[in-house]
C-alpha cells in the first residue's frame, strides 16, 4: 500500500515537473531561436501565400501561449506534431531511437552500482593498504578520462582482445543490440564509479566503528555475515543517494557516447534538430529523457526501502 501512495505521489511531482519544464522550454525556445518558418520552408525565399499556408498548418498564426497548449494538449495524447525538417510525425522519427538511449542511461546506472559496491566493499576490506591504494589509483585515472576519449580507447582495444566483435554501429537483432550497448554502458560508467566505490568505502569504514558492529561480533556472528547482513545495507544508502543524482549526467553523457560508437540513438537526432531549429524534435527528446531520468531516480527510492525497511518513502 506504501509503495502505491509513494508511486502515485511521485507521478504526481513528476506530471508538474514536466509541466512546468516543457512551458519553460517551448518558450526559450520559440523567442531566442530562429524563426520556425524559416526551418520549415529550408530558408528559401517563398511566397508570403505560402507562408501564411504554412503558418497556419503548423498553428504558428496563433499567440504563443496558445502554441504551448495545442502542443501540450498533442504531448499528452502521444502526438508531438511534425517535424520541421522532415515534415514526418515526430513520434515516427524517434521511436527507434528511445530503446538505444534507455538502454544506455539505464545499463550505465546498473554498472555503476553493481561495479562500484564491490570495488568499495573490496577498499574497506583492505583499507589503507597497498591494493585500497591501487584501486583508488586506477579509479581515479578513470574518472578523470572524458567519456569520449574511453570510447575510442575501447574503439580500439576491444577488437583486438576479442576479434570479430563489432561494438559500434546499429544492430538487427536482439544479440546485436546487447552487444552495442554493453560496451558503452561500462565506458559511461566509469565516471560515476570511482566516486562511488570511494564512497562506499568511507561510508563502510565509518560503520565499521559503530556499536552495532561490536555487538554483533560479541554474539558470534562471523564477520562475513556482520558485514553483508548489516553493514553493507547500513553503508548502501549514501551510495544510492549520490548515485540517483548521477543519473542526470548520464543522461548528458549517452547522448556524447552514442556519437563515439555510432549508435542510433537520441543523442544524434538531438543534436541535428537543434542545429537544425527543429523544434518539435527537440521538445519531445527533451521531454523523453527528463521522463527516463525521473523513472529511473523513483526506482531508487524504491530500493532504498527495500535494502532499509527503516527508510520511509
Amino acid at each position: 500500500m506504501k509503495y502505491v501512495k509513494f508511486i502515485s505521489k511521485r507521478v504526481l511531482y513528476m506530471l508538474i515537473t514536466l509541466f512546468i519544464t516543457s512551458f519553460v522550454i517551448f518558450f526559450l525556445l520559440h523567442i531566442f531561436g530562429a524563426d520556425p518558418i524559416l526551418t520549415i520552408c529550408a530558408n528559401k525565399n517563398v511566397d508570403g501565400t505560402i507562408k501564411d499556408a504554412m503558418r497556419k498548418q503548423y498553428h504558428l498564426d496563433q499567440p504563443l501561449i496558445e502554441q504551448y497548449f495545442i502542443w501540450l494538449k498533442g504531448a499528452v495524447c502521444g502526438d508531438f506534431g511534425v517535424s520541421y525538417v522532415g515534415k514526418l510525425q515526430v513520434g515516427t522519427e524517434i521511436m527507434n531511437k528511445v530503446p538505444v538511449t534507455a538502454a544506455l542511461i539505464i545499463g550505465t546506472s546498473l554498472c555503476s552500482f553493481l561495479l562500484a559496491i564491490p570495488l568499495g566493499v573490496i577498499q574497506s576490506v583492505f583499507a589503507g593498504r597497498k591494493l585500497d591504494t591501487g584501486i583508488m589509483v586506477v579509479l581515479l585515472v578513470l574518472a578523470s578520462t572524458p567519456s569520449f576519449l574511453l570510447g575510442l580507447i575501447a574503439l580500439l582495444i576491444v577488437p583486438q582482445i576479442l576479434p570479430g566483435y563489432s561494438i559500434s554501429g546499429g544492430y538487427s537483432n536482439t544479440a546485436e543490440f546487447l552487444s552495442r550497448v554493453s560496451i558503452p554502458c561500462i565506458v559511461l560508467s566509469f565516471v560515476n564509479i570511482a566516486l562511488l566505490a570511494r564512497l562506499m568505502r568511507n561510508s563502510i569504514v565509518e560503520q565499521m566503528n559503530q556499536n552495532y558492529v561490536m555487538t554483533a561480533r560479541a554474539k558470534g556472528f562471523s564477520y562475513m555475515r556482520t558485514m553483508l547482513g548489516h553493514i553493507v545495507p547500513n553503508s548502501i544508502i549514501p551510495v544510492l543517494t549520490v548515485g540517483s543524482i548521477m543519473i542526470g549526467g548520464i543522461v548528458s553523457e549517452s547522448m556524447l557516447v552514442e556519437q563515439v560508437f555510432s549508435l542510433p540513438g537520441m543523442g544524434s537526432i538531438l543534436i541535428k534538430a537543434i542545429s537544425e531549429n527543429d523544434f518539435p524534435i527537440t521538445m519531445a527528446i527533451t521531454m523523453i529523457m527528463l521522463i527516463i531520468f525521473m523513472v529511473c531516480s523513483m526506482m531508487i527510492d524504491i530500493i532504498y526501502t527495500l535494502i532499509d525497511p527503516r527508510v520511509e518513502l
